[in-house]
């Protein structure tokens, strides 16, 4: 089964700066960052319980 991740909006401002950072060093950097960052939810969203709980039920 595979669930859907929520990102605080937060989160969500954090990644562009930091897309935007790695754009400004190389355009492959930012490429790469943000193939890791979508590997990574994948990951969590199909094994959540692979990773440790923050609050409550939420991760």
């Amino acid at each position: 089964m595979e669930y859907s991740i929520r990102l605080y909006d937060d989160a969500k401002e954090d990644i562009v700066e930091i897309a935007k950072w790695y754009d400004l060093k190389s355009v492959e950097l930012s490429k790469r960052f943000i193939a890791q960052l979508d590997k990574a939810i994948n990951k969590i969203s199909k094994t959540p319980d692979a990773f440790s709980y923050l609050y409550g039920d939420e991760k």
